[in-house]
């Protein structure tokens, strides 16, 4: 299952990214031109998988400074059980 989203699909139209996102159809097509979220074509059609939405989700993230949950709560983890030796 995907890290972000809770994705009901594995991959989605430019028009669906743009809603689940809640960014613009221009913003996500200017997104994409510049390489910041990666597509895949299949046959005429292009998609936005689950992956790469999580992927762009976890670089604006980490661009913002920000520490994803995930590793925080590994981190933590990790510190009670050195802490219990």
């Amino acid at each position: 299952m995907s890290q972000f989203l809770n994705h009901a699909k594995m991959a989605y139209t430019v028009e669906e990214a743009n809603t689940l996102l809640s960014l613009s159809r221009a913003h996500i097509y200017r997104l994409i031109d510049h390489g910041e979220i990666e597509t895949i074509k299949i046959g005429k059609s292009r998609r936005v998988t689950s992956r790469q939405l999580d992927a762009f989700l976890l670089a604006q993230e980490l661009q913002n400074g920000h520490v994803p949950v995930a590793d925080t709560l590994s981190s933590q983890s990790r510190s009670r059980r050195t802490n219990h030796v």
